[in-house]
């Protein structure tokens, strides 16, 4: 059995600093054959139009009694309140076909279709394989469209270069650019040519794809890290008016934090340099978004963060506040002439817990109803925090103000408001030191969000499954409330 859950939680407040949360189970179990199945690494995208009433949830299916454990693809979709109503679907068919990472999605909102992506192992005739990213079309109601497309199909290169599966946070992404209609779909990929590994070309790639108009063009090299592979990677689009090329805007954001705005053909327009807090060093797995904040049009680019400090207005010295951070990206600004001129801003608020670069997993979304970004986030608590919550869990926080550039030294960044606790948490641990984090029962990772209509935005995991015999992942989610 492969199972979804999906969760309606409330969110009631006395103050924003302050949240209760209330939670309703709604489980689906979808019999699928007579063994057991496990469902890994959601990702989300959501149609807004409020006839459809949908959002779509994407994830990687195994079946555990079946050696060697190939993974499928499979999507589910689900109303406002996160009751499942359509699928599972399966893009790319239920056999033949091998999917090694988490996979990508998203929504035209011209052409009222979704697409989802991701990487596949394919076998060379001969011997050896390769990999290149698939990519399917369906509607709202789950009728698949056209036929599957294959992007970055060189039959010469590796797609999942990111360290260990554990990292696998998003090697392959999709961004959607509303002026176009197009997708533009970048992958983190490693290149042969044809059997002598080119160190030039380990990096991040990006290819576009039009429901209309099929692929567009070879695929672009976007980032050269050499000898460096890429740990994560983030893809996001501004629908701002009167570029050159006509289009918009995309901000890249990947490795250690780096960031490069592209102009609508995803060609480079400017590196951005970036103040990231201090000590620097210790970030990693960035995630952006796009939304208008206090009237202005910005990326919000969030990072996890081992070693930062919270420096307020009149404060030192700085205390330590590690965890999940961010920082505004104006997509206007072109040209940075002296240097890093933005403001990193904490977005997490817990006081113990594993301040490690790869321990949050980050993503963000913009609400329009709410006019702010939530985020969220993977928290390793130790067991002398002194928070809400112990054991390992998901959190979120939500960013509905403006942090400035110069803003810390005329009065100091807003603290982050106090978190929510979204997964449930279930178990206990025994005494340990207190750099050793405590795992719940539930364990959870790879969280994604997705803005909904209203007030609402749905969170998605993959925790451990430890109802069904054999099944050892299960992907769950819940449609939170935004104060």
């Amino acid at each position: 059995m492969n199972i979804l859950l999906a969760k309606l939680g409330n969110i009631t407040t006395n103050s924003l600093k302050r949240y209760h949360l209330v939670c309703m189970l709604l489980t689906l179990t979808m019999l699928l054959t007579s063994c057991t199945t496990t469902s890994l690494k959601p990702a989300l995208a959501f149609n807004p139009d409020p006839v459809a009433n949908i959002y779509w949830a994407a994830f990687l299916q195994q079946s555990n009694n079946k050696s060697p454990y190939n993974k499928i693809l499979g999507v589910s979709g689900f109303d406002q309140n996160g009751v499942h109503v359509k699928g599972p679907i399966y893009p790319l068919g239920k056999s033949n076909y091998v999917m090694i990472n988490r996979p990508a999605i998203a929504f035209s909102t011209k052409s009222k279709i979704f697409m989802v992506a991701g990487a596949e192992l394919v076998a060379k005739l001969g011997g050896g394989t390769y990999n290149r990213i698939a990519t399917r079309f369906f509607d709202s109601n789950g009728k698949l469209l056209k036929n599957v497309n294959y992007l970055f199909d060189d039959k010469s290169s590796l797609m999942n270069i990111s360290p260990p599966q554990s990292l696998d946070v998003g090697s392959v992404r999709i961004a959607y650019n509303s002026l176009l209609d197009e997708f533009l779909v970048t992958a983190q990929r490693t290149v042969f040519d044809p059997k002598q590994l080119q160190t030039n070309k380990n990096g991040i790639w990006a290819q576009r794809i039009s429901y209309n108009k099929g692929i567009l063009g070879d695929p672009v090299e976007l980032v050269d890290m050499g000898l460096m592979n890429v740990n994560s990677h983030s893809i996001a689009f501004a629908p701002i008016a009167g570029t050159a090329p006509s289009g918009g805007r995309y901000l890249l954001s990947y490795a250690m934090v780096s960031a490069l705005l592209l102009d609508s053909q995803a060609k480079l327009i400017t590196n951005v340099p970036l103040n990231l807090g201090l000590p620097s060093g210790d970030h990693a797995q960035p995630d952006v978004a796009f939304g208008v904040i206090s009237g202005k049009p910005q990326f919000l680019l969030v990072y996890g963060d081992g070693n930062n400090q919270y420096c307020s207005f009149g404060t030192q010295p700085c205390p330590a506040w590690s965890g999940v951070w961010g920082t505004y990206i104006d997509p206007k600004k072109t040209s940075y002439v002296a240097g890093a001129d933005n403001n990193p801003f904490p977005i997490s608020k817990i006081t113990q817990h594993i301040a490690n670069k790869y321990s949050y997993q980050a993503r963000v979304d913009y609400n329009t109803a709410k006019q702010t970004f939530f985020v969220v986030w993977r928290e390793l608590p130790v067991p002398t925090n002194k928070a809400d919550e112990t054991r390992t869990h998901i959190r979120g926080n939500k960013v509905d103000y403006y942090v400035g550039d110069g803003d810390v030294t005329k009065s100091g960044i807003k603290e982050p408001y106090v978190n929510i606790v979204i997964s449930p948490v279930t178990g206990s641990c025994a005494a340990s030191p207190p750099n050793v984090y405590c795992p719940s029962v539930e364990d959870p990772n790879f969280p994604d969000v997705q803005g909904l209509n209203g007030n609402k935005v749905a969170v998605y995991w993959q925790e451990n499954d430890k109802v069904k015999a054999n099944a050892t992942h299960k992907v769950i989610g819940k449609v939170v409330i935004i104060p």
